[in-house]
This record gives structure tokens, sequence and C-alpha cells, in this order.
């Protein structure tokens, strides 16, 4: 396991016009150029040196403050004299936890609290600063890209949108894909957006393994995929979406909302049961199955009742490990994804059952074509399979990956799911009905 997790910040490498004591890495859209900048310190000891105008990787400490083109980053501060900045730091002291149904922002003010069939989905409210403060949750489900090149998966978005008066929204949320076994995390705000994708489709053999992508795009291009395989039995890997690096010009709601966030997250904690020890939540989200069952032995009401009581508890927790709780805006964030796979587990389960219902008719229609080889366990996906040029995949394609020579095969999964038939879920009125990209 590394001691020290790093972005690996990829473009042009272009020390010309950059601040004194900044690296700066370009990328060209159209006419207009793009760039990155950081301390030429934050870069990772032993790197280097990176000629100007080369495309390659730049490793940089993930504590950099990471200032992007866009006018809202400013110029960087000159060496050596701290940074003024026009929001405040999020710190997020401990608080008194409110009373059910009454919710304060982080400067002491009430919240006033939206509501959908008794249940909260979102706060505003006008903080002593004098500003406008917006917060809104959002469950659905939706076709987007899975885990082989040119095909479309189902998958379950939360999403969460915070706002200050007219400023771009920041968004944090998470995807979940269980017929392709990913999870995605990410946050975004206008041009900048941070990823992780959560490929868990190996925890559960023997040996497990869980792998991570780590994702920063600006402008839609990548600027980072940093890939990190660890034992499936670890809880946390140790590497984060790069908010605080990335996005700290647009994070004032976030410092706004943290106390709200939770102290909801803290009541809704206790709803789902606890993953039994020793499994971790990637090991728990991974070990629904179908094992030897075949469409006539296992109906679908079935599995998604089973399915939803094993992801449930463990759907959070894993969107959480994406957080770095060492940070300031750690708990807030994972407050925020727990709060949301619990609302998309327990109110709005809906879009989660039209995920798990898509896993089912995938396996029904692979049986259906495999049944006469006398097979009857879907292969688990390995880990960024490969199309039939040899080109590897992963959820964002990383423009500068290298391209294998050859295919290559992957394991199967000997795990069985049990349970008895129930009924099928009651589907819940969803909190948003427009389907989401992410």
């Amino acid at each position: 396991m590394p001691t020290q997790i790093y972005l690996e910040i990829q473009g042009d490498v272009n020390t010309e016009g950059a601040t004194k004591g900044y690296t700066r890495v370009d990328t060209a859209q159209g006419s207009v150029a793009h760039f990155i900048q950081f301390l030429t310190t934050a870069i990772a000891s032993g790197s280097g040196p990176f000629p100007a105008g080369s495309r390659v990787p730049v490793p940089v400490s993930q504590s950099a403050t990471l200032y992007f083109s866009d006018a809202a980053y400013g110029t960087p501060p000159a060496v050596g004299v701290p940074p003024t900045l026009s929001i405040s730091s999020p710190i997020f002291p401990t608080r008194p936890k409110p009373v059910t149904g009454l919710y304060q922002a982080a400067d002491g003010t009430t919240l006033q609290v939206q509501t959908n069939a008794g249940q909260v989905v979102g706060f505003t409210g006008v903080g002593k600063d004098g500003h406008h403060y917006t917060l809104s949750i959002e469950i659905s489900s939706a076709s987007a890209p899975g885990r082989v090149k040119g095909t479309m998966a189902t998958w379950l978005f939360a999403r969460m949108t915070m706002a200050q008066d007219a400023n771009p929204a920041l968004i944090v949320g998470f995807g979940y894909c269980p017929s392709d076994n990913l999870v995605n995390v990410f946050a975004e705000c206008a041009n900048v957006e941070t990823s992780l994708l959560i490929d868990y489709s190996q925890s559960q053999l023997p040996s497990g393994t869980t792998t991570l992508t780590n994702n920063l795009t600006y402008y839609n291009v990548s600027f980072m995929a940093q890939a990190l395989k660890f034992p499936a039995s670890e809880s946390n890997p140790g590497m984060y979406l790069a908010v605080s690096e990335a996005l700290w010009p647009y994070l004032s709601p976030l410092t706004y909302f943290a106390p709200a966030l939770e102290a909801i997250a803290s009541h809704t904690a206790g709803v789902l049961p606890k993953i039994p020890a020793p499994n971790t939540p990637a090991v728990e989200v991974g070990s629904i199955a179908f094992g030897a069952y075949t469409p006539p032995t296992l109906s679908e009401a079935s599995f998604i009742y089973n399915a939803i009581g094993t992801v449930g508890p463990a759907l959070g927790p894993l969107a959480a490990t994406a957080m770095n709780a060492g940070l300031s805006a750690g708990s807030a964030l994972e407050a925020a994804v727990e709060w949301l796979a619990w609302y998309a587990v327990v109110i709005d389960n809906s879009s989660l059952i039209a995920a798990l219902a898509a896993d089912y008719q995938e396996w029904v229609t692979w049986y259906e074509e495999n049944q006469k080889t006398g097979s009857t366990q879907k292969p688990v996906p390995f880990f960024y399979p490969k199309d039939p040029t040899g080109h590897m995949i992963t959820y964002h394609e990383d423009p500068w990956a290298p391209k294998p020579a050859s295919n290559q095969a992957g394991p199967t999964a000997p795990t069985q799911q049990s349970g008895p038939d129930a009924p099928t879920q009651t589907k819940s009125s969803s909190v948003a009905q427009s389907a989401s990209t992410r």
C-alpha cells in the first residue's frame, strides 16, 4: 500500500508565463487553452524534470492546492505569502445534535426544511453573511456508459446539489451499477469534476481485491486517471476525491450546511443494520450473486428483496470511503453520501429496484444464451476488461493509457445468493423524475 497518494496531473507541461514557483499543465480546447497551476514544490520527490511542452503525468501531492484557469480560482499567491481566500475555509467543530426537525447552519441560523412525504429532501437558509443558500437531493435511474466500451447499463444515481446565491452549484453524489459491479463517487462544480470509480467485481473472490480509479477532469478533458488495487478486506485504501484540492473556491455551501448534513446522517444511521463483521463495504456490496440458481428457481422479486437487504447497509459506507475524513470538508462529505444512500435505499428505492431488475434481466438473458453449455454461473466481470482490439476499458477513458497487445480472461465467482421468495418492494415516489448523466 502506498504511504502517499498523488494526483497524476496529465497534459502539456508549460512553465512559460506560469506564476513564479508554480508549474502549469495545459490542455487545448479549440482556440481556448485551459490550464492547472500548482506549487512546483508539490511535485512528488524524485519525479521529473519535466521539459516544457512534454505531455506526461506529473505526480502532485494530494494536499496541494490546484489553481484552474477559471476566474473563480484567481491568480495563485506569490510563493511564501499565505493565500487570501474570498470564502472561509470549511471548519466543522463539534456541535450538539439539533432536535429532529430543527436543523442549523454553520453560523447558527435555523434552516428552512424542504420535505416530501414527511421526509427531509432539502434545506434553504439566509446566512449571517447575507447570502442565500439552497440544498436539494435527487434520486434517479438512468442508462449510462458501463464497463464494456460502447455499451450502456442501468445505474442508480443519487445527487446532492448545493448553491450559494446564483453561483455555480456544487454537486456531490454517487452512481451504482449492480450489473457491472461498479460504484462511481463524484463531486463537481462549474467545469471541474473529481470522481472515484470503485470496481468491486473481485471483492468476493478468495484473496479478493478492489480497484479504484481516481479521475480529475477539466472541461471534460482528463487530467488524471490514477488506479490503485488493494485487498478487499481493507475498509479504507487511502485514495480520495480531490474535493479540497480542486473545488476549494466552491465549498462555501458545503461549509454552511455541514452541521445539518452531519445531524441528519446521525438521525438516519441507526435505521439500517451494521455491516456484519469482518466484511468491508466492498465485500458486502459485491456479495450479491446468482450462484448456482437458475431463473425458474430464483424469481426477480426474491433476488431484489435479498439484494436490497444486503446492499442497503453497505452502499453509503462504500461511497463514504471516497471522502478524506482527515480534511475539514471530509465529515460533511461523508454525511452527504451516507444520507443520499439511506434515502435511496429506505425512502425512494424505486431507482435501486430498477438497477437491480436490470441486473436480473441481464442474468436471465445470459442464462438463456448459455444453458446449452451446461453453465449456470455468470462470470464476474474482471478488472478493466478489454475490447476485441485489446484496448483497455475504464469508466472514464484515459487518452494516455497504454494499449495492451492481448486480451485477458476473467475468473468466475462460485458464490451463491440464498433466501426465500419475497414480495416485490413497493416503489416510493421519486424526489425528482429527471435522470442524471452521472
